[in-house]
C-alpha cells in the first residue's frame, strides 16, 4: 500500500511535529536515510537532522519527501525509523489481508470489519438504492443514536432525512473524489465517496466522525478503503448483497 506524508504525519503525532506539505500525494512506498550521496527517489521519504536542510535547525527529526516536510519534536533517529516502518508494515498488512479476505471469498460485511482497526469510527456501505449493505458491527443498537439504529435494524435511516439529501445524491452521483462534510443524516462530520463498476454508480461508502478527528491522512485511507470495496464489487457483482 502506498502511504502520504498525511498519512504519516497522523502516526507521528505523538511527536508534536510541524508540517510543510503542500503536495502530499500518495504515492511513498518506503523509507530511507538521507546523507549527502543519497539519490533522492520520489516514491520514498527520507530521515534527516533539520540541520541538514533547515540553516537555523538543530538535531531534531525531518522527514522529508519532495518539496514536503515533517518535522518531529525528537532526535532519536533510530526510533522514528522504526516508527515509519512500523507504519508501512501496518497499513500494508491491512490491504494485503483485505485483498486475501476479498479473494478468498469473505463478505463486504466481514470486510468492513477488519477495517475497523484502520478507521476506529463507524463505516457504512450503501447501495446504489440507499440500502445499507455493510456496517461497523462493533457499533450495535443504542451505542449512537437514533438514525445508527433504523440503520441497524431496518437497513435504512429514517426517510425524512433520507428525501433532505437525496437532491445532494444525486447531483453528486457521478464523483469519484473523497467528500467531507457534515452529515445531515447522522449529525456529525464524515467522510464519504461514492463507489462504482465500470463507471456505474453502485453506492456510497460513508466513515463517520465519532472518535477520531477527519484529517487529509484519514481522507486517504478512505480512498483506499473504497478502491478495496470496488475491487469487492467487481469480483462479486452478482451476488446479492448488492441492490440497485
Amino acid at each position: 500500500m502506498k502511504l502520504s506524508m498525511w498519512i504519516l504525519a497522523d502516526w507521528l503525532k505523538k511527536y508534536n511535529q510541524i508540517n510543510y506539505i503542500k503536495e502530499g500525494g500518495q504515492i511513498l512506498t518506503g523509507v530511507r536515510l538521507f546523507s549527502d550521496d543519497t539519490e533522492i527517489e520520489n516514491q520514498y521519504i527520507y530521515l534527516s537532522r533539520a540541520k541538514e536542510f533547515i540553516p537555523s535547525g538543530g538535531d531534531e527529526i525531518l522527514c522529508v519527501q519532495g518539496n514536503d516536510m515533517i518535522l518531529l519534536e525528537t532526535d532519536n533517529m533510530e526510533t522514528v525509523l522504526n516508527e515509519v516502518f512500523t507504519a508501512f508494515d501496518f497499513y500494508n498488512n491491512w490491504e494485503n489481508s483485505i485483498k486475501n479476505m476479498i479473494y478468498t471469498g469473505y463478505t463486504l460485511q466481514e470486510i468492513v470489519d477488519e477495517s475497523h482497526r484502520i478507521f476506529n469510527d463507524p463505516i457504512v456501505i450503501y447501495d446504489a438504492g440507499n440500502i445499507a449493505i455493510a456496517y461497523s458491527s462493533q457499533y450495535p443498537v443504542g451505542s449512537l443514536d437514533s438514525e445508527w439504529d433504523n440503520l441497524i435494524l431496518y437497513k435504512h435511516g429514517s426517510i425524512d432525512k433520507l428525501y433532505r439529501i437525496k437532491e445532494y445524491l444525486n447531483r453528486n452521483k457521478e464523483c469519484h473524489r473523497i467528500m467531507h462534510h457534515n452529515s445531515p443524516v447522522y449529525g456529525t462530520p464524515c467522510m464519504w465517496r461514492n463507489i462504482f463498476l465500470k463507471e456505474k454508480n453502485m453506492g456510497r461508502v460513508i466513515v463517520l466522525e465519532k472518535a477520531t478527528r477527519i484529517t487529509q491522512g484519514r481522507m486517504h485511507l478512505t480512498e483506499t478503503f473504497c478502491c478495496l470495496a470496488e475491487t469487492w464489487i467487481a469480483i462479486n457483482q452478482d451476488t446479492s448483497e448488492l441492490g440497485e
